[in-house]
């Protein structure tokens, strides 16, 4: 069902408009096009909403990458939630780019399956959290033991 722009919105539109510009010609063209447009635009919010639930539902996480993931979170005292959330803090950050860098490199995950076991987030995000650890792993001789532990304990 499309929505369309109530006779207030419009007059508010344009009001708006010509405070800005003084220019009634300009005004009433902006106001026409809301108007015209206004239908087009609730369709193609509607399409995106669609869009959107498909990704939502095709994008299930591997459940022993969760278990994994809930692993890394324990060994840092953290809640699972907060690997998975968009929480950007030292510590949660640091056991994110971890627990992606075990299932990227020692698991043998795609970067897109990756990304789904955290929310769906981007594969950019896991490329730059692999390259983190791998550069933290040059600088700590000791840290690649750790990895495999964190990964080996099933």
């Amino acid at each position: 069902m499309s929505k369309r722009l109530t006779d207030e919105q419009l007059e508010r539109l344009f009001c708006a408009h010509w405070s800005r510009t003084r220019d009634l010609v300009g005004s009433l063209r902006i106001v026409l096009e809301a108007a015209r447009v206004g239908e087009a635009a609730a369709a193609l919010r509607g399409a995106a909403r669609a869009r959107h639930a498909r990704r939502a539902r095709s994008a299930a996480a591997i459940p022993g990458d969760l278990s994994l993931v809930a692993r890394v979170a324990r060994a840092d005292g953290l809640d699972v939630r907060q690997l998975i959330g968009h929480e950007r803090s030292r510590t949660p950050s640091r056991s994110r780019f971890v627990a992606m860098w075990i299932l990227r490199k020692m698991r043998q995950r795609s970067l897109a399956e990756v990304a789904r076991t955290f929310g769906g987030r981007c594969t950019s995000d896991v490329v730059y959290a692999v390259r983190a650890v791998d550069e933290r792993i040059k600088l700590e001789p000791g840290l690649r033991a750790q990895l495999r532990r964190l990964a080996g304990a099933r």
